[in-house]
């Protein structure tokens, strides 16, 4: 069993997405847009491309695509599809909505997860998969499975915010911001023994310094 909180605390009706709304814009702008720009900018002309297919992994309710829809119109790489992908099913529905709300020329597509792997996933892989967020809480079971399957969903580039908390846990809300047991070292051996070359890591404070870690990977086909 995975050592998390319930699923209810990520769905709808949980004020835990509320509760990142403020931080959202700021976020994406300094942190995901500047990376996505820095990943493709160059990439593009080689892959003789004039676009890009993007997926924000466990989605929740939509605050972080809607800020990456709008700041992606001005970057200089246009997106032309956009997927949502969640555990919660009836998150979806309410990022689609968002996003769509959102003056942008993406198409918009959303998948539920099923909470431990890519292997159900059955759409086109997309060029790039950034999880914000989300991966911080996820159990090292549950970060496996999704970085081994990786490559269903993605055929490029990834931008994963995990835990960099390496201390034993039986619950992560007896951790500093609920995070989950994770270092930035296991986390790039996990990618690494899975097939993927470890392009970026870059240690992220998250009210405490050092909390997090940003590890970008180019996904092995």
């Amino acid at each position: 069993m995975s050592i998390t909180a319930s699923k209810d605390h990520w769905n709808s009706s949980s004020d835990y997405h509320s509760r990142r709304e403020g931080d959202a814009k700021g976020q994406v702008e300094t942190i995901l847009i500047p990376q996505f720009k820095q990943l493709f900018g160059r990439a593009l002309p080689l892959l003789k491309a004039k676009s890009v297919s993007v997926a924000d992994f466990a989605c929740g309710g939509g605050a972080i695509a809607c800020e990456f829809l709008k700041a992606s119109r001005g970057c200089g790489v246009d997106v032309a599809s956009f997927g949502l992908l969640d555990v919660a099913a009836d998150n979806l529905p309410i990022a689609e909505s968002r996003a769509r709300s959102v003056e942008h020329s993406a198409s918009i597509w959303t998948k539920k997860t099923n909470g431990v792997d890519f292997s159900d996933f059955d759409g086109e892989p997309v060029d790039f998969l950034y999880c914000w967020d989300a991966m911080v809480h996820f159990d090292i079971l549950d970060v496996v499975g999704y970085i081994r399957t990786l490559s269903r969903v993605c055929k490029g580039y990834a931008m994963l915010h995990h835990s960099n908390y390496p201390v034993v846990t039986k619950d992560i809300r007896d951790n500093p911001h609920w995070r989950n047991f994770m270092s930035a070292d296991i986390f790039r051996q996990i990618c690494i023994s899975s097939g993927h070359k470890v392009v970026s890591q870059k240690l992220h404070n998250w009210g405490i310094e050092n909390l997090d870690c940003i590890t970008v990977i180019e996904v092995s086909k």
